[in-house]
């Protein structure tokens, strides 16, 4: 089964942002774009126009072309939401993943523009989650649906750094900068496939180990400062989700790749003016792009017929995702793009690019494999049958006596035939005889056929004995289960009442949380985890002890108002959630307790109307009462009631960790830029004392921060810095 479609084209236009690095000027407003659909064929497609503003040049003849179109099988606005774009460009390849295709979604463009926001989403809200945390979520939520499959899902994640591959899951060793992460090489075997060696596959349960997984790795990523962008991702990375796929009583096996890439974006260097560290990065972040583009061109030549080789092999990107780019797999990619005047260029680039890349075709196949196992396991039940008719046919037996498994299979298999009549197949004479023997056994227990003769006066009599013997046996039962329930309910009640008081660490829940299966457990697992949340969010960010002014922490975060406000902002929304799951945690517990109150009167009061029936000797106990009807009424309620806020408590539960995960991003963020901030004031601070001692010899032994000033700050404004990867110093 196949499925051989061209790979479809996305286009995202980003919001207008100001950029701190970046002078605005009030006069380079955006370009113009319109939004239309249009029809191709028996397709809708969106036709983006860009109208491109004339460079004012006086008494020069400017022929430049002012209006640009591109066809697009879907375009966002600037106004879309996470979660839309998701369900049209991620869903539909997600699913096929789970039925057994492989699928790429890929995110390209310039510096800046919204990639890694779409692909990996933002830190400060739920709703900003990107397409990896969504996939996660729909994929886990997808499989508990399927329940005639089970499936195992595997995570890795690489990254390509100046050409070179690093495992971002790597946790053998202590990595604290990215030359300490496992390196990575490529492999190729002779049916042209390619292996990547040493990167680590995890095994992820359910969506929060995923999710771990996914913060573990955006954790090693590089980011760095640049020009164009605060927080630019300086390589490009690849979120691999390997799904595995058995359907229950089938030896078919289902295997399947879905990467989600966040290419680095590209830049013109003329126009950014970096140097050194950032330089070279650029480099090879272009050359890489460059190679794409090149693959892109070969692929859509040889589909005409004017190419045989496409150039894979030309870098490490291009190789891992030769699969993605005309090979099997469904490929999805979203281009996205600025519409500033100053970075209008770029962004037609890449819708040049878009276009080229929806000419190619690719060929998915699904990814079926037979188990092995499983065909050996058949062929053993089928050999060991094939055993006992052969064994049958020839009229020999076994001199092995049976075991007590199989004695306890024949016993039951006669006690199925004298209650249903259902027939005993056995083709193992030692098995036919002994099941003989338990009916022989059975006659001879039951008494002679003059037991049989009674009298109908006597067995009456001895039936009414019976019965009431079974009412008394009864009555004591009863009053044995109203005695559990009521030491049930008092035990129930005090370990509600100090679930709130239970001190646990955060990885103890986090590791009793996925032996949960009820909703009790979840309940009480959510009551603890929002408390102790609560108490991490309050903790500081710790810091060194500094005793330089430049060094101060409280410095560093005012020169950075931003980065601060998202931590008080993500704080704020975690202290919220808690509150919200709190309230929801009250109200299933006071349901808890309704629904066992109630179950406790209806128990009693079939218990007593029983007993009455069995006294009168009256009708069954099928007819219900009024009386009965209203408990069994209100009972459903309370369940109701209870199902309706388990599935809420369960989404801020996902939120609570999210938001997690956020606060802790933002502080390893924050605590790397006061680091590097640090070592460059230190630098600084020595070139400022080696210059002191060559302008006054005589004060050698004297820091110039330790001369008294008048114009003193405690900022760098006065200060002069090392750029990092730069032999420049800049004010």
């Amino acid at each position: 089964m196949s499925q051989t479609e061209t790979i479809k084209i996305y286009g995202r236009i980003r919001p207008f942002k100001v950029n701190r690095n970046i002078a605005h000027d009030p006069n380079n407003n955006q370009s113009k774009y319109l939004l239309e659909k249009e029809n191709e064929g028996d397709y809708k497609k969106d036709k983006l126009t860009i109208q491109v503003t004339k460079a004012n040049a006086f008494d020069i003849i400017n022929n430049q072309k002012e209006k640009y179109e591109y066809l697009f099988n879907g375009v966002f606005d600037m106004d879309a939401k996470q979660d839309d774009v998701f369900q049209v460009v991620a869903q539909d390849v997600v699913n096929s993943a789970l039925d057994g295709f492989n699928g790429t979604i890929f995110a390209y463009g310039q510096t800046g523009s919204g990639k890694t926001f779409t692909i990996t989403g933002g830190a400060e809200r739920y709703s900003d989650r990107g397409l990896i945390p969504r996939t996660l979520q729909y994929i886990f939520k997808e499989i508990s649906r399927r329940k005639d499959y089970s499936y195992t899902v595997q995570i890795s994640y690489l990254e390509i750094y100046n050409e070179n591959g690093y495992d971002l899951l790597d946790d053998t060793r202590d990595a604290k900068k990215l030359e300490d992460l496992q390196k990575v090489s490529l492999m190729e075997d002779d049916d042209q496939v390619i292996h990547i060696k040493n990167l680590s596959c995890h095994t992820a349960n359910n969506e929060e180990e995923a999710l771990n997984w996914l913060f573990v790795g955006d954790t090693n990523r590089m980011i760095a400062e640049t020009p164009s962008n605060p927080s630019s991702s300086r390589s490009h990375c690849i979120f691999i989700i390997s799904l595995i796929a058995r359907k229950i009583g089938s030896d078919v096996v289902l295997k399947s790749k879905l990467h989600l890439v966040d290419l680095a974006g590209s830049e013109r260097v003329s126009k950014t003016q970096i140097d050194g560290t950032l330089l070279k990065e650029a480099k090879h972040i272009n050359l890489s792009l460059h190679f794409l583009e090149q693959v892109i061109v070969s692929l859509h030549e040889k589909s005409m017929g004017k190419r045989a080789h496409v150039p894979y092999r030309n870098s490490m990107m291009t190789s891992v995702l030769r699969d993605s780019l005309g090979g099997n797999c469904k490929t999805t990619m979203i281009a996205t793009i600025a519409m500033e005047n100053n970075l209008i260029e770029e962004s037609l680039s890449t819708c040049r690019f878009a276009q080229r890349v929806a000419l190619i075709r690719n060929d998915a196949k699904k990814n079926e494999e037979i188990d092995p196992y499983l065909i050996i396991e058949k062929l053993k039940i089928e050999i060991s049958q094939l055993k006992e008719e052969i064994s049958l046919l020839r009229g020999g037996e076994s001199s092995e006596e049976l075991t007590e498994n199989e004695k306890e299979e024949c016993r039951e298999a006669v006690n199925t035939y004298l209650k249903t009549g259902f027939d005993i197949q056995y083709r193992d004479f030692r098995k036919i005889r002994y099941c003989y023997s338990i009916i022989k056994n059975f006659i001879n227990t039951s008494g002679s056929t003059e037991t049989n003769a009674k009298g109908f006066g006597e067995v009456d009599s001895v039936q009414i004995k019976k019965l009431e013997q079974q009412v008394q046996h009864r009555d004591q039962e009863i009053s044995v289960l109203i005695e559990m329930l009521k030491k049930y309910k008092a035990k129930d009640s005090s370990v509600e009442g100090k679930k709130y008081n239970v001190e646990k660490t955060v990885n103890d829940i986090w590791a009793q949380k996925t032996n949960e299966r009820s909703d009790d457990a979840l309940l009480d697992s959510t009551a603890n985890k929002a408390r102790i949340l609560t108490s991490s969010t309050t903790d500081t960010l710790p810091t060194p002890q500094i005793t330089n002014k430049f060094l101060d922490f409280d410095a560093y975060l005012q020169a950075r108002p931003d980065e601060s406000a998202k931590l008080q902002n993500a704080q704020k929304q975690m202290m919220q959630k808690v509150a919200y799951a709190r309230s929801l945690g009250e109200q299933l517990t006071s349901l808890k307790d309704e629904i066992l109150k109630t179950k406790t009167t209806l128990e009693k009061y079939r218990a007593s109307v029983a007993v009455n029936q069995l006294k009168d000797g009256s009708a069954s106990l099928d007819q219900q009462s009024e009386e009965e009807k209203i408990l069994r009424m209100r009972l459903n309620e309370s369940k109701s009631a209870y199902q309706r806020i388990v599935e809420p408590l369960r989404e801020v539960k996902t939120e609570i960790g999210h938001l997690k995960h956020s606060i802790d991003t933002i502080r390893i963020q924050l605590q790397q830029g006061y680091e590097k901030w640090k070592v460059e004031n230190e630098l600084a601070d020595k070139i400022q004392s080696t210059q002191r001692m060559e302008i006054f010899p005589g004060d050698s032994n004297k820091s110039i921060l330790s001369r008294p000033t008048s114009s003193w700050s405690g900022t760098r404004n006065n200060s002069i810095v090392m750029r990092p990867g730069s032999s420049k110093m800049f004010k």
